[in-house]
């Protein structure tokens, strides 16, 4: 008889044991104002301004290699001209294939709505074997959009 109750809440208690955590760094992909998405990377983050200062806080996937070695993420605010008034550099030493991780960066310019931003990110990939990968550079450009 006790088996009888014992089994199915043991069973229970296994189950419960499976759940999954939430990846609270994915759910900010989509909650964040701004985003990018290439073959590589997703990013999305929000701006923030503080005095004469720009802040970028985000998250990046790496949606494409086994892993990301040595990513530099810059982010340039460009003057009226497309000149770079001010930039900031975001480093990560590695970054495993579906990881999110959150980024921070500062840029020592005002968040204007209207400044044109450029996003510039370089790392070295591995599909496996090492860190023997290519090594690849993008950039993208972005306006802080009002409100922001």
């Amino acid at each position: 008889m006790f088996l009888r109750f014992l089994i199915p809440a043991l069973m229970l208690v296994a189950v419960g044991g499976c759940a999954t955590y939430r990846d609270v760094n994915h759910e900010k992909l989509s909650s964040f104002s701004q985003h990018y998405e290439q073959f590589d990377l997703k990013m999305a983050w929000n701006v923030k301004a503080e005095g004469d200062k720009t802040i970028l806080d985000g998250v990046i996937t790496n949606v494409r290699y086994n892993r990301i070695y040595d990513l530099e993420l810059r982010v340039a605010a460009l003057d009226n001209e497309g000149k770079t008034a001010a930039h900031s550099i975001f480093t990560m030493n590695e970054l495993k294939r579906d990881d999110t991780v959150p980024f921070s960066t500062i840029v020592a310019m005002p968040a204007t709505p209207g400044t044109k931003l450029r996003f510039t990110y370089r790392y070295k990939s591995s599909d496996g074997g090492g860190m023997s990968g290519e090594d690849w550079m993008q950039s993208f450009e972005t306006i802080i959009p009002a409100g922001q």
